[in-house]
C-alpha cells in the first residue's frame, strides 16, 4: 500500500516517537514545527472558512489525514473550529499513548476508520500533509476519492512535493469530479528547503 518512505505500518509500530516524528517531517533536528504557510494562504483560507462558516449552524470542521502524533492540529486549529484526526490504528494508539489522556487538547474527534469518520462528523474540509502521495495502491486510492466525492467535504487542502504533484490519482479524481484547484503556492521552507506544494481544491 505504501511506497518505501511511506512504509507506516513500520512506522506505527515503531517504539521510539522521536524515529516517527522524523520520519513524518523528514527533518534530522529535534524541532518539530507546523509547516509553514504564507499570508496569502491564511487570508485565502480564512476567506473561504468564513464563507462555509455562513451556510451551516454547526462548527466547519476539517479532517486532519494521517494525523500521526498531531503535528498539524495547532495549524488547523488557527481556521477551523473544530479539528478531526484519522489515521491506521496503530498511529491512533500511539497519539493517545503520547497525550495521555489528554487528546481532546488537540483533536475533538480521533478515528482508525476513515468511512466512519465521514459518516460520523460530516466534515466540510480535509487536510494532507504528504500523505496521500506516499499511498501508492492505486485501489485504495480511488476508494479514497470516492469516498471524498461522496462525502460533505467541499474542501481539500493538501500539501506533496514538487515532483509528484501532477501524478497522484486520488487528485486526479477529484479534478476528473470537477473539483477546481483555487489556490497554489511553493512551501521551501516546512522540509529542510525541498520544494513541495500546497494547494486548494474546492467542489
Amino acid at each position: 500500500m505504501w511506497n518505501s518512505y511511506g512504509d507506516w505500518d513500520r512506522i506505527a509500530n515503531a517504539a521510539d516517537f522521536d524515529f516517527i516524528k522524523q520520519r513524518i517531517t523528514g527533518l534530522r533536528s529535534q524541532t518539530w514545527e507546523p509547516n509553514h504557510v504564507s499570508e496569502n494562504f491564511r487570508v485565502s483560507l480564512s476567506g473561504m472558512v468564513r464563507r462555509l462558516s455562513a451556510t451551516t449552524e454547526k462548527p466547519v470542521s476539517v479532517v486532519d489525514f494521517g494525523a500521526g502524533l498531531g503535528r498539524n492540529a495547532p495549524l488547523l486549529h488557527e481556521f477551523f473550529p473544530r479539528v478531526i484526526a484519522v489515521d491506521i490504528p496503530e498511529m491512533v494508539t500511539k497519539l493517545a499513548a503520547l497525550y495521555e489522556g489528554q487528546i481532546t487538547s488537540l483533536y475533538e474527534g480521533v478515528y482508525d476508520d476513515f468511512d466512519e469518520m465521514l459518516a460520523a462528523e460530516q466534515p466540510a474540509a480535509l487536510y494532507d500533509s504528504v500523505v496521500i502521495q506516499h499511498i501508492i495502491q492505486p485501489e485504495y486510492n480511488e476508494k479514497l476519492a470516492k469516498s471524498v466525492i461522496e462525502s460533505s467535504v467541499s474542501l481539500v487542502i493538501c500539501l506533496v512535493h514538487k515532483k509528484v504533484r501532477d501524478t497522484l490519482l486520488f487528485y486526479s479524481k477529484l479534478l476528473d469530479a470537477g473539483w477546481r484547484c483555487t489556490y497554489q503556492e511553493v512551501d521551501s521552507i516546512s522540509f529542510e528547503g525541498k520544494a513541495h506544494i500546497l494547494r486548494i481544491f474546492v467542489r
